[in-house]
């Protein structure tokens, strides 16, 4: 709102033909996510130079309207500007949201026909749409030929590997690495508990505590309590928790339902009870996690009153929550309530 009134003001003003303040406005409407008005400042505006372009361009990209990006992108062309190395990290991200391989692949090519300068970002941006995009073979050949890299550069292919299911790739390029910071751990325990691997995810949790080359982090955590769910492992959970407060980690919402799902599914729904009562900030998955802890232990009645809460502290069901409640009622035999809660799903919550 108070952009908006800026907008307004530069209207009333001299510097409603100002390049850079149109620009900056383009920019500010993208960011805030109001692509509607960011189009009409970019089709109002008397001049327009690349940095213009790419506020558009790029905006588009990162808020999730792929098509559209490229459709001004190939628009820009059709007015003879010249785009830049920002204009085609914004064309690679759109290509990479879209898993448009060819397409990601042509403007590759088109980089490098127009002598488009190279940086590290820009390289990176090229790695980041081949890795999304499933192709590690246009990845590799690309990082094996990159003069500089950065933590980005190892972490996207490190994730990469893991994407398609090659591990031993993952663990050498993890072993080769000159700087294992806290994200690339992430990625190697994250790609192994995601893949059905938990031993080896609690492995190199392990590992990563033996080494203190890196802190775990609230993402560790998560990674951790999955696995340990997969596996029963209720000591290694009980000992992240203890770990969690004596360092005065932040409980967020993702390691509350982390360690509720992890007591849980460990057999100890008290503990998760507790985890569940010791916060105030709780979002659709803590409540859903509570309530897939009573469904899996058969205590339906329990799940339905817990969802009844969850109404009257104003927080939306989701399709996950609908999936544990119709679930603790399959366990407790409740036919009727089950039948119930189906037939409210998509006429009072929407949820199809």
């Amino acid at each position: 709102s108070v952009g908006k009134g800026l907008h307004g003001m530069v209207l009333k003003s001299e510097f409603g033909s100002d390049l850079f303040v149109l620009n900056s406005l383009i920019h500010f409407y993208g960011e805030c996510g109001c692509f509607d008005m960011a189009y009409r400042v970019f089709m109002s505006m008397p001049k327009r130079d690349v940095v213009s372009w790419n506020s558009m361009i790029v905006g588009l990209a990162q808020g999730g309207y792929a098509e559209e990006s490229l459709d001004l992108f190939f628009r820009m062309e059709g007015e003879n500007v010249r785009p830049n190395d920002v204009t085609m990290i914004g064309v690679l991200s759109a290509c990479a949201k879209n898993l448009d391989l060819e397409l990601g692949r042509s403007m590759h090519l088109y980089i490098r026909r127009n002598g488009i300068k190279e940086s590290l970002v820009l390289n990176n941006a090229i790695l980041d749409m081949y890795v999304k995009c499933g192709s590690m073979e246009d990845a590799k050949r690309l990082f094996d030929k990159m003069g500089v890299k950065d933590i980005i550069s190892w972490t996207t292919m490190l994730v990469g590997y893991t994407k398609v299911g090659d591990f031993s790739a993952a663990s050498s390029l993890f072993d080769t690495m000159p700087c294992q910071d806290i994200a690339a751990w992430n990625a190697l325990i994250s790609a192994y508990e995601q893949n059905g691997n938990p031993k080896e995810a609690l492995a190199t949790f392990n590992e990563l505590q033996l080494r203190k080359e890196a802190k775990p982090d609230a993402v560790t955590l998560v990674c951790a309590l999955s696995a340990c769910a997969q596996l029963g492992a209720i000591d290694l959970g009980g000992w992240i928790h203890v770990y969690i407060n004596k360092h005065g980690i932040n409980l967020n919402c993702h390691l509350t339902t982390a360690l509720i799902d992890m007591y849980s599914k460990c057999g100890d729904l008290e503990k998760a009870l507790e985890v569940f009562h010791s916060v105030d900030n709780r979002d659709v998955f803590v409540w859903s996690a509570m309530i897939a802890g009573f469904a899996m232990h058969g205590r339906g009645r329990e799940a339905i009153g817990l969802f009844l809460k969850m109404q009257e502290a104003k927080v939306k069901p989701n399709s996950v929550t609908f999936t544990n409640l119709l679930s603790a009622c399959s366990h407790s035999g409740l036919v009727d309530s089950g039948r119930g809660i189906f037939n409210q799903m998509e006429s009072v919550f929407g949820v199809v």
